[in-house]
């Protein structure tokens, strides 16, 4: 036996060895019935239980029919009538005042800290470092000007 037939033997052992666990596996996670041969173990072991009768709630606000409309049957009438051009226009205008009166409030409102001043600039000292060159002098670059705190 070579090399190449070891492996396609072996690929075929896991392959169908796969395929019985999913098999076995997948008859335990859907409803089974009663007679089914994967029951009696699977409630043993604790992987089936008995489905019991839904309360009288559930029973109750389940439709007969089914969740959706089937295809070639006219939907029932809403309830609800929709608005008339006026109604409409009546809803737009109580909108607009309420963002008016939104947007007024908000124009009344204090800001919530004091705005930031600016620092004031304090000319430089005459005769010290800080203050600028002269025009012809070949001195250092003038510095920042000082600034003095609020």
């Amino acid at each position: 036996m070579s090399f190449k037939e070891g492996c396609v033997r072996d690929y075929l052992l896991a392959a169908g060895l796969i395929a019985l666990l999913g098999g076995a596996l997948g008859g335990c996670s859907s409803p089974l019935p009663e007679d089914n041969i994967l029951r009696g173990p699977a409630k043993l072991v604790g992987l089936a239980t008995t489905v019991g009768e839904p309360k009288d709630f559930v029973v109750a606000s389940r439709r007969g029919e089914g969740d959706y409309i089937p295809v070639g049957v006219t939907p029932p009438q809403h309830k609800i009538k929709p608005k008339t051009p006026a109604e409409l226009a009546a809803y737009e205008n109580t909108l607009n005042q309420r963002r008016q009166q939104t947007q007024a409030s908000a124009a009344r409102a204090a800001p919530p800290f004091k705005p930031l001043q600016s620092p004031r600039v304090l000319p430089p000292i005459p005769g010290s470092k800080l203050a600028p060159a002269a025009p012809g002098d070949q001195g250092e670059a003038p510095a920042a000007p000082r600034v003095q705190s609020p």
